[in-house]
């Protein structure tokens, strides 16, 4: 082994069912050794003395932030026991929660940054605002400096927002024929912007969609739609904040089963108060980092681009302690608007471990990859692609070498597995050229339930692959718990109750929106899944084919999945190799459902113990 990995009396722990095969055994050391020697290389790289270390937040500190415009961004918060220190005090942060402390912060990071040695910016244990940043997404940016790091920690943090991006209101009319509810803005929460404004930045459909809440508990009723798009809102006359919202059309026949008194929850957009630009920007991002920890940070709001957005990093991602939950002492029906962890492109998934999701109204955690189609078919091997060049700091998210997967959904297979010869980048198009020709590429442009036949392109290299999901809690939510599209995962000792739709969801996505890969070599094991919405566990290839079966090797094994009446609790479809072993799947009663409640559909190799 290296010297200097020696030095640091690494180990390296591998936990899964004894009774497994030689094949997928072989396959768990390959992955293992091929993270060895990424991290061996990355350890290698540095030269000289050991430097762990260059920006570090510390303290148990909350930080109040003003506007929606604004987030903490995580890249690469170090540590080093010899570090400078650098007081936001001593660059003007009051932490009084009236004075706007971006500024001052702002500073004090720039300044540990340009910084020669180690650093370490420190905060007293104070509430801490942030105002509004104008022309930039996120509070603060360290893009810049990940190159130059191999460990990160960013921990103790409570974060939350003031104007909240949410209001929510009780239901006191209903008029299913012109599709308009009348809710009551509740004390305490913004009233919703002028339509026409919303209009004006954002388009006739500006607004995006609501969710009809339980009256009593906290989470949406179960037996409505999960969400509503909205058309329009506007102030009642004669009236005391209460707005009438014109729900969209295709929603107007299941306004039928919505009563008065059920509660409404609606997302609200901030944006720049000179133009009324807006952006999806996350609360914690990290991207083109390596090797961060992200630990105990409490979250009990969000702004409309996710919770922790995760994108093109270059080694593991640690999420540890992570609490997405209710502010103590509100009474909010939501957390936050959409994803809790939505982790893309990653060329390592992320380890998110002893974490905590509730009252999200999207999915707590997806992990994969996104999906790019050929604008331009220039040739059978060249290809401009549509881009998603704002998730790289490079400019591209192909890289020359990466490996690429090239995927029909129309006839639902694997056209080739090659790897990038070339790349050209000019004007933020990216044009690869692949080692092989791959005749027959359909063009598409990524566009919802028009471009379903398009041909799919997939980065294998960054597709978020080894990722570890373990001992998290998952409460009541819109969606699922678990989505899941990147290979070679390990989901194991978590709990999961009454999440909205499936608990577990291992799958591609096609039609209304595109993700990947496939999740392969897959390890579900030792869950404990309580009465959720939807199945418990789903693995499906989505395609427009039922004769291939991408997904394959997925071992669930040791579950304990307790189902609401009529509900599922372990569906396979297409799909193949799979491994249902040792799972307990009872009803609410504790009646044993056996294979009654296991569908298996247009899949090969199931073996059901």
């Amino acid at each position: 082994m290296n010297k200097k990995l020696d030095k640091l009396g690494v180990e390296c722990h591998m936990t899964y069912p004894g009774n497994v095969d030689k094949q997928f055994h072989d396959q768990i050391v390959f992955l293992v050794q091929k993270h060895i020697k990424l991290m061996i290389k990355t350890l290698q790289n540095i030269g000289g003395t050991w430097r762990l270390a260059l920006l570090r937040l510390r303290a148990s500190s909350r930080l109040l932030v003003a506007f929606a415009s604004g987030c903490l961004f995580a890249g690469a918060f170090m540590h080093s026991a010899a570090a400078l220190t650098f007081d936001v005090a001593q660059f003007g942060a009051l932490g009084d929660c009236i004075h706007d402390d971006g500024p001052a912060i702002r500073k004090a990071i720039a300044a540990a940054v340009q910084t020669s040695g180690d650093a370490e910016v420190v905060f007293a244990k104070k509430n801490y605002r942030l105002g509004e940043f104008p022309d930039h997404d996120f509070q603060f940016e360290l893009n810049h400096v990940s190159g130059l790091t191999i460990n990160g920690v960013v921990r103790n943090f409570e974060l939350d927002y003031d104007p909240l991006p949410f209001t929510q209101g009780t239901i006191s009319a209903i008029n299913a024929g012109q599709r308009t509810i009348a809710v009551q803005i509740q004390q305490g929460y913004p009233l919703p912007p002028a339509d026409e404004l919303i209009k004006k930045y954002y388009g006739a459909k500006g607004w995006d969609w609501g969710v009809v809440i339980d009256p009593v508990e906290r989470h949406r009723r179960w037996d409505v739609r999960d969400h509503w798009y909205v058309d329009s809102v506007n102030p009642l006359p004669r009236t005391e904040r209460t707005f009438q919202i014109v729900i969209d059309e295709a929603y107007a026949e299941a306004l039928k089963l919505v009563r008065t008194g059920d509660r409404f929850f609606l997302p609200l957009r901030y944006g720049d108060s000179r133009t009324g630009a807006h952006s999806e920007g996350g609360n914690v991002v990290v991207r083109g980092s390596t090797d961060c920890i992200l630990e105990n940070i409490t979250l009990f709001s969000a702004r409309s681009g996710m919770d922790f957005a995760i994108i093109g990093n270059e080694g593991r991602i640690t999420l540890r302690g992570i609490k997405i939950t209710y502010k103590p002492g509100s009474d909010r029906v939501v957390t936050t608007w959409k994803d809790g962890m939505h982790c893309k492109d990653n060329k390592l998934g992320p380890i998110i471990e002893n974490c905590l999701f509730e009252g999200m109204t999207d999915d707590s955690i997806n992990i994969g990859a996104n999906t790019f189609m050929a604008a331009k078919v220039l040739s059978s091997s060249e290809f401009q692609l549509t881009s998603w060049a704002e998730f790289q700091l490079n400019g591209s998210p192909f890289h020359e070498g990466d490996a690429v997967m090239v995927f029909d959904p129309q006839s639902g297979r694997v056209l080739a597995e090659t790897k990038v010869a070339a790349l050209r980048v000019k004007d933020n198009q990216n044009t690869v050229v692949l080692g092989q020709p791959v005749p027959g590429v359909v063009a598409g442009e990524n566009r919802r339930n028009i471009d379903s036949r398009a041909t799919h392109f997939y980065n294998m290299t960054y597709c978020g692959s080894g990722y570890v999901i373990r001992s998290c809690t998952f409460g009541p939510q819109r969606r699922r718990a678990l989505l899941l599209r990147a290979p070679w995962g390990v989901i194991e000792g978590n709990t999961m109750d009454s999440v909205g739709e499936s608990a577990i969801y291992l799958g591609n996505e096609l039609g209304s929106f595109y993700e990947g890969p496939f999740p392969c070599h897959t390890v579900v094991s030792n869950n404990v899944i309580r009465n959720p919405q939807g199945p418990a566990i789903v693995i499906a290839t989505e395609s427009l084919s039922k004769i291939n079966q991408q997904i394959l090797d997925i071992r669930v094994i040791n579950n304990r999945l307790t189902l609401l009446p009529q509900k599922s609790g372990i569906i396979v479809r297409k799909a193949r190799d799979i491994l249902l072993q040792g799972n307990q799947i009872r009803d609410g009663a504790g009646h044993d459902l056996g294979t009654k409640a296991i569908q298996v559909i247009d899949s090969t190799n199931v073996s059901i113990n």
